[in-house]
């Protein structure tokens, strides 16, 4: 295991989920403003997969609460 969270695991999740989960072009992957999904290798990957890439706004950690609220879980 490791301290940091590196754009490598991010990217071999992403590439789990599109195994899996086939989506369609134009998917919207909204993450925070964390160095892994900044990173311009896991952009490519996104990119390469047709899909857009969408972040927080700095210094707002809200605009993740809705999804990540546990009420909201289906």
């Amino acid at each position: 295991m490791d301290t940091r969270i590196r754009d490598s695991l991010v990217m071999t999740a992403f590439y789990q989920a599109v195994g899996r989960e086939h989506p369609e072009k134009g998917l919207i992957d909204h993450t925070d403003r964390g160095a892994q999904y900044t990173s311009h290798r896991f952009g490519a990957v996104l990119a390469h997969h047709g899909c857009q890439q969408s972040m927080s706004r700095k210094g707002n950690p809200y605009d993740n609460a809705v999804i990540q609220s546990p009420s909201i879980a289906p």
